[in-house]
């Protein structure tokens, strides 16, 4: 005998419904912790993305900046509200919408100190290209990225310029997570979407005081473009400052290059018996220069002796180096000269004038 069940048996009815019901409150019990853990959880995870994004911001903004100074010594520039973009873009190898905008759209704008001043006069502003003349000593060099990952920045606030100095100082001293005063109820007052990264370009520029003493002019060039003379009237002095890497080249009264330095730090030159000398000699164990190269001479010959210095009956000193270094240039000049011959007939001299200076050096550095 077969048997069957009939779906519509008023228990199993019962039973089925009773099914449904509780994967029904099941599912609503679900979906109520779910909201109440995004009640929870979501204002600490906004915060926490919030703060990501910031710190990225605070990242790029310094990453700017750094880019923004090597972008003023590779290009000897400096860009002003209109071109920092593409400076930028071209500095950093990326389109200019990422150097315009910030992840939450709003734009990063560069704000300038009204006071800022290069050139040849006060009178000139950003933006700056470098020439022969070079600048007078910058004038407040002070410039801002700005940006805002919140509210819209106030309408004072835009590329260029700013509105006053009052302004621009407001915003330059401005603490971490503050807004200014005079910005009324901005983004409802939470001043860690405001970010500001300062610029500062005075150390860039270096001071550089060229005198001519000569009856003929010296002249002088930047970065091997055509060479300017010094002043025919008196006083023949050019005090100016270049932007630091700046080669500069000293030439005599016909245009021939006598030397060149790069520019790292203050000097001072004079054009005298129809070459130029350093005015004022100093040494800097960083960047030590051309003209700096007797000094160091005077400095080594002056030092103690090594009174356990190496020797077969003639002990080795600073002078004989110092004789030895002299050989080996002449020798090499004279191969330079020749064409750089490579058969050892022809440079045994070279060789010989190396191989004393090394014995010699050796010999001095010897201790027992």
């Amino acid at each position: 005998m077969k048997l069957s069940w009939q779906s519509n048996h008023p228990f199993i009815s019962f039973v089925e419904k009773k099914s449904e019901g509780l994967v029904l409150i099941e599912l609503l019990g679900v979906i109520t912790l779910i909201l109440v853990f995004s009640l929870i959880l979501g204002p600490v995870l906004i915060k926490k993305l919030d703060r990501v994004t910031l710190e990225k911001e605070d990242a790029f903004l310094l990453e700017m900046s750094e880019n923004f100074r090597e972008s003023v010594i590779r290009n000897r520039a400096v860009p002003g509200a209109n071109d920092f973009v593409q400076a930028l873009s071209d500095e950093m190898g990326l389109h200019t919408l990422d150097i315009v905008e910030n992840p939450k759209g709003r734009p990063r704008v560069l704000v300038i100190d009204p006071d800022l001043r290069m050139g040849v006069n006060t009178n000139q502003v950003l933006p700056y290209v470098q020439d022969i003349a070079g600048s007078i000593e910058p004038m407040s060099p002070r410039l801002m990225i700005v940006t805002s990952l919140g509210e819209d920045l106030p309408v004072n606030i835009t590329n260029g310029v700013a509105s006053s100095s009052s302004v621009f100082q407001e915003l330059w001293s401005l603490s971490e997570g503050a807004i200014p005063n005079t910005w009324t109820n901005w983004n409802n007052g939470r001043g860690d979407d405001l970010r500001v990264q300062r610029i500062h370009l005075a150390d860039l520029f270096v001071p550089i005081v060229l005198n001519n003493d000569d009856n003929s002019l010296g002249q002088y060039s930047i970065d091997s473009l055509a060479t300017n003379s010094m002043p025919v009237s008196t006083p023949r002095t050019i005090e100016t400052y270049f932007i630091t890497e700046t080669v500069l080249g000293l030439h005599d009264s016909s245009g021939n290059l006598e030397t060149y330095e790069v520019v790292y730090q203050s000097d001072s030159y004079v054009f005298e018996m129809g070459i130029w000398r350093a005015r004022f000699q100093g040494v800097d164990a960083g960047y030590p220069g051309g003209f700096n190269l007797q000094v160091v001479a005077d400095m080594f010959l002056n030092a103690p002796w090594n009174s356990n210095a190496k020797s077969n009956g003639d002990p080795a000193t600073q002078a004989k180096i110092i004789a030895a270094m002299e050989s080996f240039m002449t020798e090499y000049i004279l191969w330079g000269d020749a064409g750089f011959p490579s058969h050892p007939s022809q440079k045994g001299d070279l060789e010989d004038a190396e191989d004393a200076l090394k014995t010699h050096t050796i010999n001095l550095l010897f201790k027992p």
